[in-house]
């Protein structure tokens, strides 16, 4: 174990709700289940920039992805992970119950057991941005959209090879959805620009429609014969919502949003649960 120091370098809030470089922000105390991580590269995600626009609070650490090294691992951490490995991680930023966490940081304190270890040919920039994204559209497909088909990437594949929508397929949660539609057994099919059309295919999408189209949403519902069931929202907009309502077909089914939807849309169909 590094013998580490009281205070650190970190990004912490000011009074006035923006991010500033504080040299004596505390630094973690090492907990029983957890590890602690010296920062190589951190990144930014849209919660980030959620969290400044109100719920900071003067001193809380903001940022939750980050990769490094490990520099101390807790006495009950049970997975197999030693001083000097290679992670990448995420953590809850700007957390008013332990100001201590966050991931703009020097040192960050991390649960072991969510912690990915990278190998020596993963860049750091890779292992950096690529935790939030992850836990996000696990829970967002598995934990609540394909909740009921009770199915898991490569350990518990789908019986059956339902289509799901990826509304926003060229983002880094929709091209993360697609694989892991795709190693659960699933048909992913996607919207995005036509320009992207061939990267998104890449990632395994079998279909893909362009958004900006005025006939997107009956392109979608005629491409599934009005048998669509499932759609994941990546962008949360009037626009997104509209389509995917309008694409699910006549049975109704599933629609899950990474942010808050439009009532006012979801209210048009009762037959589609949105969450």
């Amino acid at each position: 174990m590094v013998q580490l120091p009281d205070k650190q370098t970190a990004l912490t809030f000011g009074n006035d709700g923006n991010l500033r470089v504080s040299h004596e922000a505390q630094v973690a105390t090492l907990k029983p289940d957890m590890i602690i991580v010296k920062t190589a590269v951190v990144s930014v995600n849209p919660v980030d920039t959620k969290m400044e626009a109100g719920f900071s609070k003067p001193g809380l650490i903001g940022g939750c992805d980050f990769a490094g090294v490990v520099v101390a691992v807790g006495s009950e951490v049970k997975r197999n992970v030693k001083v000097g490995d290679r992670v990448s991680g995420a953590v809850m930023g700007s957390d008013p119950l332990d100001p201590s966490s966050g991931a703009f940081a020097t040192y960050v304190s991390a649960p072991a057991d969510i912690t990915l270890t990278l190998p020596e040919n993963v860049p750091w920039s890779v292992g950096g941005a690529m935790s939030t994204i992850w836990f996000t559209t696990g829970q967002a497909l598995f934990q609540n959209l394909l909740a009921e088909l009770d199915v898991w990437p490569i350990l518990r594949p789908a019986k059956e090879s339902k289509t799901v929508l990826v509304y926003g397929g060229s983002t880094s949660v929709g091209t993360t959805a697609i694989q892991l539609l795709k190693l659960a057994g699933l048909r992913p099919i996607a919207t995005c620009s036509p320009k992207n059309y061939e990267l998104v295919k890449g990632y395994g999408a079998e279909e893909v429609f362009d958004y900006r189209s005025p006939t997107c949403a009956e392109d979608i519902k005629k491409a599934t014969r009005n048998n669509l069931k499932y759609a994941l929202d990546c962008i949360s907009t009037k626009g997104s919502i509209d389509i995917c309502y309008g694409a699910i077909g006549r049975a109704g089914g599933h629609y899950t949003s990474l942010d808050p939807f439009w009532e006012s849309t979801a209210n048009t169909r009762k037959a589609i649960k949105a969450t």
